[in-house]
């Protein structure tokens, strides 16, 4: 019996002169992860179509059931690299590049937080998408604590891939909402995550926002690293800066006018320069750790009330509509307070300096508002502490994802109200 498998085999893959050469070849030579395949045509149950019962056709879902099985095809990706040694010639699901309307749903930040996996909340029972959710998961304690909790709760999987990845295990969802984060104790969350002992991190909602703060700073981090390893070339014909600082006519105009009046915007942030410590001299080194930073001085007090963590602006004046006819939502673009969303100086530090690079590598594109002339003075021409980020199709071409930090800066903003 199983002679005749073994001789079908080889003869369909013969043993090569030279193995080394062929293992050489395979470990280098990239095919398609797809399962897609073509389906054959639909079976139909009519009796009339049939000599014999379905079951005993030579053919059928019955008899042939992983031929029709569907598979999803490919997502096509944002830019295909030409240097990839792909085997094309039996691939039936090539790969695609995305097309000027598909960059643009994937420069959206809004619609990749909707697209992602559905997830329950332990807290309220409603599925939502994990992108509106904060995953979370035990973590076992040392197991000299005299104490009978075995686990705690902790937020996992809310930075970078690139600098932690997720840890394996059964994870519960709760939403991100500092009310709902306030809830968890007391709403029996760690018994539908986890059986035995144990209990949810009492410091929840301070370990999550610190862990969304380093996740902005990482995301900024990425991106500057993506460009300066961006190719001259990919810049060429791109009109849109991915950040650029407003000036202060510019900053003016959205503060008379309660507009920010660019459709590409996907956040504005205002980040001044970190004052000196008055003692020192010297202003605080910039820090991205995940570790929770030092308490800052509370003996120093802050000159005003800081300003709101963000604030939402349309991009046109919204125009009233006929009595009875309901108006559409307006596109609004968040503008985000570096003093309120990162309280710590270290953390605004590091995302002044994040912002500053990454304006050093975009300074070879001008966009058209800034090529045109400005009937302005001087002072008023003069670069403001506003920050405009743009995420669209041209970004997206360039190989940057830009999507990804407004996400972490729309999470942030969901958890500290």
């Amino acid at each position: 019996r199983l002679l005749p498998r073994l001789i079908k085999r080889l003869s369909k893959n013969p043993p090569s002169l030279s193995p080394e050469r062929d293992a050489l070849q395979a470990k280098f030579t990239k095919t398609s992860k797809s399962l897609y395949k073509p389906l054959p045509p639909r079976f139909s149950v009519d009796p009339a179509h049939h000599a014999v019962s379905p079951m005993l056709a030579d053919y059928s879902p019955f008899t042939h059931k992983s031929d029709f099985v569907r598979h999803k095809r490919l997502p096509p990706v944002p830019r295909l690299s030409r240097r990839r040694n792909i085997k094309r010639d039996t691939s039936v699901d090539p790969p695609r590049e995305m097309t000027r309307e598909e960059r643009d749903w994937f420069a959206s930040p809004y619609l990749r937080m909707l697209a992602s996996p559905l997830r329950k909340c332990a807290v309220t029972g409603r599925y939502m998408p994990s992108d509106f959710l904060i995953r979370l998961l035990p973590m076992k304690l040392p197991a000299s604590r005299a104490s009978h909790i075995r686990a705690i709760i902790v937020p996992d999987g809310l930075q970078h891939p690139k600098f932690e990845s997720k840890r394996r295990g059964k994870a519960g969802y709760i939403t991100c909402w500092a009310e709902v984060l306030a809830q968890a104790p007391q709403r029996g969350t760690a018994g539908k995550i986890m059986h035995g002992g144990g209990m949810v991190s009492p410091v929840l909602l301070e370990q999550t926002l610190h862990l969304l703060r380093v996740r902005v700073l990482q995301e900024l981090e990425v991106l500057r690293l993506a460009l300066e390893r961006e190719h001259p070339k990919r810049r060429e014909g791109c009109t849109s800066p991915i950040v650029r600082r407003l000036t202060r006519a510019e900053l003016a105009c959205i503060r008379e006018s309660d507009t920010i009046p660019h459709t590409d915007a996907i956040a504005v942030l205002m980040c001044p320069p970190v004052n000196r410590n008055p003692s020192t001299c010297t202003r605080p080194e910039g820090d991205m750790s995940a570790s929770p930073p030092s308490a800052p001085d509370v003996t120093t007090k802050p000159p005003r009330p800081p300003p709101p963590h963000s604030t939402l602006h349309s991009v046109a004046p919204i125009e009233p509509t006929l009595e009875g006819v309901e108006p559409h939502a307006p596109h609004l673009i968040p503008l985000y307070h570096s003093l309120a969303l990162f309280p710590h100086p270290a953390h605004r530090r590091k995302l002044h300096e994040l912002l500053s690079a990454i304006i050093a590598h975009e300074r070879t594109i001008r966009s058209p508002t800034d090529a045109s002339p400005v009937e302005v003075d001087s002072k008023q021409r003069k670069a403001s502490h506003a920050y405009l980020v743009t995420s669209n199709a041209e970004t997206v071409s360039r190989g940057v994802d830009v999507a990804a930090l407004g996400i972490a800066l729309w999470r942030l903003r969901m958890l500290s109200g």
